[in-house]
C-alpha cells in the first residue's frame, strides 16, 4: 500500500499545497516581475517539497515519536517520496501559474483535507485502505 504505492491519495494533497503556495509566495513577492516570482516560486517550492519529504522520513521511522510513527503508518515508498511527490507540488504550482484564482478554494479544500485526516480518521492512510 503506502510502502509500494507510487500515487496515494496524498498525491491530491501536493498538487493543492503547490497551488496554495503559489498564491501565498506570489502574493509576497508581488513587487518583482513576473519571471522572477516564477523562478523564486520555484525555488522555494523545490526547497520546501524536499524538506517536507525529509521531515516525514523521520516522522514515519520514529525518529519524533511512537504516536507521529503510528499515525502516518508505515515508511512512504522511495519513488514517490522523490519523485511523485515534489513533481505533485510543482505541478500544483504550474496549475495556479495558468489558474490563478484557484487558490482560495485550495486553501479550503487544503485545511479540510487536514481537519478530516487529523481529527477524524485515525490514522494517515485510513482514506487509502479503504478505497
Amino acid at each position: 500500500m503506502k510502502d509500494v504505492a507510487l500515487f496515494d491519495p496524498w498525491t491530491f494533497i501536493h498538487i493543492l499545497g503547490g497551488i496554495v503556495l503559489g498564491t501565498i509566495l506570489f502574493s509576497i513577492l508581488k513587487n518583482h516581475e513576473k519571471t522572477d516570482r516564477i523562478k523564486i516560486s520555484i525555488l522555494v517550492i523545490l526547497i520546501m517539497a524536499y524538506s517536507w519529504e525529509a521531515t516525514e522520513m523521520l516522522i514515519e521511522i520514529g525518529f519524533l515519536g511512537e504516536t507521529l510513527k503510528h499515525w502516518f503508518w508505515g515508511v512512504e515508498y522511495l519513488p514517490n517520496r522523490i519523485i511523485i511527490d515534489p513533481l505533485a507540488t510543482m505541478g500544483g504550482f504550474f496549475l495556479f501559474l495558468k489558474k490563478p484564482n484557484l487558490g482560495k478554494i485550495s486553501l479550503f479544500l487544503y485545511l479540510i483535507w487536514w481537519i478530516v485526516h487529523i481529527f477524524i480518521f485515525p490514522n494517515a492512510v485510513y482514506l487509502q485502505q479503504i478505497i
